[in-house]
């Protein structure tokens, strides 16, 4: 009890026979370690001094205030000066990657594990500091500031350490009691080339200079850092404790002490206590609620050996001092264990020609109407061969192919690989540019097109052959022997984006793609009886697995022509249609079939991949095929290089699996060695699948595909993919994102770079930046930002074509935003993670004409500009996703009210988010606002419902983000309350809210289990729902109340105290006073005072408004007048709602940052009247942020963890 002294307790336990457990504790406020000794050596004195009963001489002890006294001389503007120029740069806290997100729920438990170097190796890591002229514990901090280097894939990391306090200058310091220690962050670099003596004594040295400035309170370091205010600066410290206990001390015949533990707690995730003496002892604090045990226990060994590395390489780099155990690097590389025999010499024509005598007959391809056997798409395939030969194609030339989806495309392939050249395709959508670059690039000798493609091949020195106009002369070449393609031979180069702007070509070799389509045979496999039905574009590397992998089985292809592939209803059919057994697509495509209303087929077999696979959507499409496939793999390792088994999960993204055969795949730290299990690092593929390389681009080819110390083979190469990955303990790999800023968008890899160079190129364009932004789950979209030219104004829709003309379609951003300038961080780079972080989105105008078809759509869309602070907004733009909340919500329908003379219920927001929508609405000749209190923010799902009720008198807008972090898989209902139309009067008692709300609640749901909830007055408005629910014999699962604040006044505060507005309102902005650091105080208040003086000018504005509104109209009100009455009824309903016991459960979720103060917060009230209890969760942010961003993501997983829990239960009943 911090309140009452002393802060310290005393505890002695007889266990007989004359021994006695002595339990001291005491608070950190009162002395720190140091002091330890210096009180257990008085206390001694005075013990010895009552058994011998003499007077002994207790040592002087200097009082702590000559502490004070030094401290308030301290010059702390030449410690701001240190402070700020020693976390210059640092703008983020190191995270470690097996650390979990910080639990709101977590009940700070920790748990500690130990360990103790040997003896010997104590002695050498004494002597190694020694020789390096350092101290031990800046070995110890070394040690740990590369741990976390390689845990968390930063060179630059800071950590907390614990100094003593005690200034030199100051006389008898060692000798006072009282709190000297501080913890102070350590920074601590490492460069790829740090050797371990000259990297230890400069760190020493910044050790030396910090101690000078080591009396600044951590508060105030932490206010002069780059980090954002609120982002703590570590979450990990080191504790290095030179002041050890003696652990057998026998002061006289009467008492012997033996068994001398501590335990300690800090504020912090992560404790690592160092110990030095004869042996080297460490303990490890941490909050099992942020770590697993085993990844403590790995974590352990790793700091354990780092220090070891460092004694036994002095000579070596930093960077390459091992982390893992032997017994680690072995497993890993065992994994990598996947040589499987196959056709190594044989060519992918050479597989189809077996299967062509096999199965001569059988179907081999079909397209439309229109089908060929094996046999005949083998002969058409040789006669192209012929013709090729004739025109002069030899083993290695390159032949172009660029053809529409039919079957002349399979006939394309198998006579360019059988004539012994590799193809190139050209997707005749491409623009001209692109394909002239690339057929230029590639020295194309032959291009194969159709008559109809003529006019999309640029003019080059290659030679035109149309496969189907020109036939009839290639039917007629004279059969001859064809040349022998050896398994090295080139079988096609395919561009991918580049990020110089220049496209690369990618080399692929036969015996690459017979490995891949091998393993694919085996795992996700393929038989004769298959029918794969192929929608993927040729310029896609993942085509192969479609064209070729049934053809070397005996199965059959159904090629699905571009416009189908398009048109999800057209797709649904043609999979029913061929009864397809097996498709493959990227995750959008898969999206846009379920979205299209497609059931699925139960014989069908899934393959996914192109880009990352959300968990969402791989549970719905497990519910809807055979089985579902995550594939994995650069174009560089040809096609796919893992594979997994998909199963239901609740991970945000679905793992990648384990590598296929003849393949390794190594997951590297950014100096390349081995990370451990859980930590991310760069995925590095190595095996059968490598490409030669990127054509005619030698220096990229030595820079990504490098020398693979794991090889067995001295030239063995290994590919760097750019993403990040982690290793699972079961040796599955998750997809983490990318390390650099490539991306994929719908299945296309994508260098961001090369969009950037051409956008730099327009004359109105100085400077662009490209990023990907999520807008939900397989949703992710380009946005570019630019900075125009002097005298220049960019217009989107001139971007748009300009970009046409050089870039594919998919490469085409989805939005141009203007910047006058970059966000910058410290190292002089654009920020583009700021960039991503930015909720609204200043879009550049589209065009010089309005995009609006009629009056009414420009009306609307000049009022959505005006109000949401973006221009020009599309109709087909979403409010939401252009940073609409419930405060702007309410400032357009007033706005719109004004315009049009009709009150528009907020709730039509949902149904029509777009202009386009919002006009449809509005033209309707019978149109009226039909009120509901009811609002579907969230349909979708198959679980119960959630009901949430409003907060006091609001709408329901700042919902949206809560219903949408809670996933599609949870029908989310909001409550409104009645009169906000205007046309009924709203209610003055929560118990008529109550009744009315079950009413239209029960029209949908008539039965239980009900889930309930609601914020701040919503939440007690739920609370009396359930009560009725439970006294008409219905089942309330779950009542959870967001910040909700317990009706009534505290016993001990008048009432008159409790019922002055002006009062209440002084004291909760005393609280935001109060909560704030000094620096913070006064800007905070002049704030304050003059949002009060601009409330007081609108209030004025409001008013007169309001006179000259209802002389104008007679009589009724506008939608803000509307909303000050319900809020009015509201508050007294609240006010005069006293609750009764309730039996059940309650849940309250509280906000972490509140201003109430403590007499006033009534908020755990609820325990008085919950029978079931009362479960607390403190989510971050206060009353309002709590449910905006970024909070609302915290606040969204907490509810749907609570959700979630009580819908497994439901079903556990149902069962029983």
């Amino acid at each position: 009890n911090l309140s009452q002294a002393p802060l310290l307790r005393l505890t002695l336990i007889d266990l007989g026979r004359g021994t006695h457990q002595f339990v001291w504790a005491w608070s950190h406020l009162i002395l720190d370690g140091w002091c330890v000794p210096l009180v257990l050596e008085q206390v001694f004195l005075c013990y010895q001094e009552r058994c011998a009963r003499t007077k002994a001489p207790i040592p002087y002890t200097p009082p702590y205030r000559n502490y004070i006294a030094w401290l308030l001389k301290q010059d702390m503007s030449r410690a701001e000066v240190f402070w700020r120029e020693a976390l210059k740069g640092f703008t983020a806290p190191t995270r470690l990657a097996i650390d979990r997100p910080a639990s709101a729920s977590t009940d700070g438990d920790y748990g500690e594990q130990s360990t103790q170097l040997s003896l010997t190796a104590s002695a050498e890591l004494q002597a190694f500091a020694r020789r390096q002229q350092v101290t031990l514990g800046v070995v110890a901090q070394a040690a740990w500031g590369l741990l976390l280097s390689r845990y968390s894939g930063e060179r630059d990391v800071l950590f907390g350490a614990t100094v003593s306090g005690r200034p030199a200058v100051l006389p008898h310091v060692d000798s006072m009691i009282g709190l000297f220690i501080n913890t102070l962050p350590v920074r601590v670099r490492i460069a790829a080339d740090d050797l371990p003596g000259p990297w230890l004594k400069a760190l020493q040295a910044e050790q030396v200079e910090l101690r000078e400035y080591e009396y600044t309170p951590l508060v105030q370091v932490q206010e002069w850092s780059e980090l954002p205010a609120g982002t703590r600066l570590f979450d990990s410290i080191l504790i290095f404790e030179n002041y050890p206990v003696d652990s057998s001390v026998e002061w006289n015949q009467n008492l012997q002490i033996s068994d001398v533990r501590s335990f300690e707690r800090t504020n912090y995730p992560l404790t690592l206590m160092v110990m030095p003496g004869k042996q080297f002892s460490l303990r490890l604090l941490y909050e099992r609620g942020r770590f697993e045990n085993q990844a403590i226990t790995g974590l352990l060994h790793h700091y354990v050996n780092l220090l070891q590395g460092l004694v036994a390489s002095p000579e070596s780099p930093v960077s390459k001092v091992s982390m893992l155990t032997e017994a680690e690097q072995r497993q890993q590389l065992e994994r990598n264990d996947t040589s499987r025999p196959f056709s190594a010499e044989r060519s992918i024509h050479q597989l189809f020609e077996t299967q062509v005598q096999k199965t001569p007959q059988a179907v081999a391809v079909a397209c439309d109407n229109e089908r060929i056997s094996y046999a005949d798409l083998d002969q058409r395939a040789n006669q192209l061969a012929y013709y090729l030969r004739e025109r002069g194609v030899e083993n290695g030339s390159l032949v172009a192919i660029c053809v529409e989806r039919s079957i002349n495309m399979m006939v394309g392939l198998f006579g360019i690989l059988k004539a012994g050249a590799a193809y190139l395709p050209v997707d005749p959508n491409y623009p001209k540019d692109r394909i002239a670059f690339m057929l230029e690039d590639a020295s194309v000798q032959i291009i194969l097109t159709e008559q109809a493609l003529l006019r999309t091949i640029p003019k080059s020195n290659a030679a035109v052959v149309c496969i189907d106009s020109h036939w009839s002369e290639i039917s007629r070449s004279r059969e001859g022997i064809l040349p022998r393609v050896r398994a090295q031979n080139l079988a096609y180069v395919l561009y991918t984006s580049g990020s110089t702007g220049r496209p690369k070509g990618v080399m692929i070799q036969h015996r690459s793609v017979v490995n891949f389509l091998e393993s694919m045979r085996h795992e996700p496999g393929m038989t004769s009886r298959d029918v794969m039905l192929a929608v993927t574009t040729l310029s896609f590397d993942i085509a192969a697995l479609e064209l070729y992998l049934p053809l070397i089985v005996g199965a059959r292809v159904e090629i699905a022509r571009r416009d189908v592939t398009l048109d999800p209803a057209r797709l649904s059919h043609q999979l029913r249609s061929v009864r397809a057994t097996a498709m493959q697509a990227t995750p959008a495509t898969w999206r846009m079939l379920i979205d299209s209303g497609w059931k699925g087929d139960r014989h069908l077999r899934i393959l996914c991949g192109g880009e990352a696979l959300p968990a969402e959507l791989a549970n719905e499409l497990l519910s809807r095929g055979e089985s579902v496939w995550n594939l994995y793999g650069p174009t560089e390792t040809t096609i796919w290089s893992t594979v997994h088994r998909v199963e239901r999960t609740d991970s945000a993204y679905v793992p990648i699996g384990r590598p296929i055969a003849n393949t390794q795949t190594y997951v590297l730290d950014l100096d390349g060695n081995l990370v451990p299990e859980g930590v991310p690092g760069e995925l590095y593929i190595a095996g059968s699948g490598l490409a030669l390389g990127y054509l005619n681009r030698p220096e990229l080819t030595a820079e990504r595909f490098v020398p693979n110390p794991f090889g067995a083979d001295s030239g063995a190469r290994m590919y760097r993919t750019g993403d990040l990955a982690r290793c699972r303990s079961d040796g599955i790999i998750e997809y983490l994102g990318r390390s650099d800023h490539q991306v994929k968008i719908r299945g296309h890899r994508i260098e961001l770079g090369e969009i950037e160079a051409a956008l730099e190129e327009h004359e109105s364009i100085g400077q662009a930046v490209v990023v990907a932004r999520e807008f939900g789950a397989a949703d992710k979209r380009l946005i570019a930002y630019v900075a125009a030219r002097a005298g220049h104004t960019p217009v989107s829709s001139e971007l748009s074509t300009f970009l046409s003309s050089r870039l594919p379609g998919y490469m085409i951003p989805a939005r141009f935003v203007r910047l006058d300038q970059f966000p910058l961080t410290p190292n002089g780079k654009v920020d583009r993670k700021a960039l991503l972080a930015a909720n609204q989105l200043e879009t550049i105008e589209h065009s010089r004409e309005a995009a609006a078809k009629d009056g009414l759509e420009l009306q609307i869309g000049n009022i959505w500009e005006r109000v949401l602070g973006i221009r020009p907004i599309r109709l087909q733009d979403n409010f939401f996703e252009l940073g609409g909340h419930s405060l702007l919500a309410v400032r357009l329908f007033t706005e719109m009210e004004k315009v049009f003379g009709k009150t528009i219920p907020l709730a039509i927001l949902f149904k029509a988010p777009t202009i386009k929508e919002f006009a449809k609405v509005l033209r309707r000749e019978d149109w009226s606002a039909a009120w509901s209190s009811l609002v579907a923010l969230q349909p979708l799902g198959s679980a119960a419902p959630f009901f949430c009720v409003h907060s006091l008198g609001t709408n329901l807008v700042s919902y949206a983000q809560l219903a949408r972090q809670i996933g599609l898989d949870q029908p989310f209902y909001g409550l409104q309350p009645i009169g906000l139309d205007g046309r009924e009067s709203p209610h003055t008692r929560v118990e008529d809210m109550a009744a009315h709300y079950l009413r239209e609640i029960r029209a949908i749901q008539p039965e239980g289990p009900y889930h309930l909830g609601g914020v701040c007055l919503g939440g007690v408005v739920a609370f009396e729902m359930a009560q009725q629910l439970h006294a008409a014999g219905q089942q309330v699962e779950s009542l959870l109340l967001i910040d909700a604040g317990f009706p009534g006044r505290p016993k001990h505060m008048r009432e008159r105290m409790q019922s002055s507005g002006l009062t209440a309102l002084v004291d909760y902005y005393l609280g935001e006073v109060l909560l704030r650091s000094p620096k913070e105080k006064l800007a905070y208040l002049a704030t304050r005072f003059k949002n009060l003086l601009r409330r007081s000018v609108r209030a004025c504005l409001r008013l007169s408004k309001s006179l000259t509104f209802q002389a104008s109209r007679g009589e009724g009100t506008n939608l803000e007048q509307f909303i000050q009455r319900v809020k009015q009824a509201n508050a007294q309903a609240g006010d005069s709602y006293l609750p009764q016991h309730y039996p059940g459960k309650v849940t309250l979720f509280w906000c972490s940052d509140t201003p109430l103060r403590a007499y006033r917060d009534r908020r755990l009230a609820w325990s008085q009247v919950a029978g079931g209890g009362l479960e607390v969760h403190a989510i971050p942010g206060n009353h309002l942020s709590m449910v905006d961003y970024p909070h609302v993501m915290a606040m969204g997983e907490e509810l749907r963890a609570c959700l979630s829990k009580k819908h497994a239960t439901s079903r556990a009943h149902a069962a029983d």
